[in-house]
């Protein structure tokens, strides 16, 4: 685009009228100087002829030249649309300076391309975002996810489900629902470093990934998690709570693995009486779920297992196991291992024997 940019300080406001002079001075002007010279008798009659043939041929050769030149804008103004409509960035952006025809050309398809992109980031960010609590969608999450896992950090992956959410729904109204999953995903937000990422998956479940953090910090900020929506968020006067499952994420596990084993921490909890976190170990090497001790310092029982004390005997407001206490997920509760047969003189029950013979192998 030189030629173009040399010919706009002389002529700003025309196209055209840089043609004509790409025409006149590299076409015309060759002839015009055999003219010149043979009008001034600097050029005999003889030579004369083949001077004019020259002449013709570098004018024609020279227009050419020039045109392609000149029109060099053009050529960059298809590439860039190009490939923009491959979804491709261009190599060279649009000059928005020249005031001719072509150079408002270039500077409308240049607003045109950004003002496009920005409503398709838009769009895509809309797509990404569940519209009830603003938190990602699965989707959203999915795609953030695989850019930050792209870096191979170490991280754990939280879910956690509404207990009873749909008696919330069946018995308040989806009003009063949708103001609950509000403040469960503004409370999450709460707990939430800048890294870590939070979606709502549908219904009453939500999914955190916890950037970079090991199994007992994540624990953690499960149990403070929990804690918050059960002191924090009522329906009719009762606390709302909430199930946990929490699992680790090696490197090399992927995502659907990662949340299979979250999920099943999480009905590990809702077996167990709500409102309790529940971890589940996650293997790279055995695609299996490991028991997994878990100890959450600092915490007090849950309302509900405090109605309990006070005498409630709602057996799905208690959980069997209050925070503080330890049992990984493949555990059975205290009250199963009550009601369990006694072992034999002769050597114990068959489970007793098989539990004997792993711990030994």
């Amino acid at each position: 685009m030189i030629l173009y940019s040399l010919l706009d300080r002389a002529l700003p406001r025309s196209f055209l009228a840089k043609v004509l002079a790409v025409v006149v001075l590299l076409g015309q002007g060759p002839m015009l100087a055999v003219v010149a010279l043979y009008g001034a008798g600097l050029l005999s009659a003889p030579l004369a002829t083949p001077a004019v043939a020259a002449a013709f041929g570098v004018g024609l050769f020279g227009t050419a030249l020039g045109l392609a030149a000149i029109l060099r804008p053009v050529a960059r103004l298809e590439a860039t649309l190009a490939a923009f409509e491959r979804g491709e960035a261009p190599r060279l952006s649009l000059p928005e300076t020249h005031g001719d025809e072509v150079g408002r050309l270039m500077a409308r398809a240049a607003t045109l391309i950004r003002t496009t992109e920005r409503r398709i980031d838009a769009a895509e960010r809309q797509a990404d975002r569940d519209p009830l609590t603003g938190l990602l969608n699965r989707r959203g999450f999915e795609r953030a996810l695989a850019a930050r896992r792209g870096m191979r950090e170490r991280g754990a992956l939280l879910m956690l489900d509404l207990d009873h959410f749909k008696a919330v729904n069946d018995t308040h109204g989806h009003d009063e629902g949708d103001r609950v999953l509000r403040e469960a995903a503004s409370l999450l937000c709460e707990h939430m470093r800048r890294p870590d990422l939070a979606a709502r998956f549908g219904g009453e479940e939500f999914v955190v990934y916890l950037s970079g953090i090991g199994r007992e910090p994540a624990l953690q900020v499960a149990e403070r998690m929990r804690m918050a929506v059960e002191d924090r968020i009522a329906v009719a006067g009762r606390p709302q709570t909430a199930s946990f499952g929490v699992a680790q994420w090696p490197v090399a596990v992927p995502f659907s693995e990662v949340l299979k084993r979250a999920d099943a921490a999480v009905y590990e909890a809702k077996s167990q009486g709500r409102n309790c976190v529940r971890f589940a170990h996650v293997a790279a090497a055995r695609d299996r779920v490991t028991p997994a001790r878990v100890t959450l310092p600092g915490a007090g029982p849950s309302t509900a297992e405090r109605a309990t004390e006070d005498g409630s005997t709602d057996p799905e407001a208690a959980p069997r196991w209050r925070p503080g206490q330890t049992r990984g997920i493949g555990e059975a509760p205290d009250t199963a291992r009550e009601d369990a047969p006694a072992a034999s003189p002769q050597g114990g029950d068959a489970a007793g024997r098989d539990r004997m013979m792993r711990g030994a192998a």
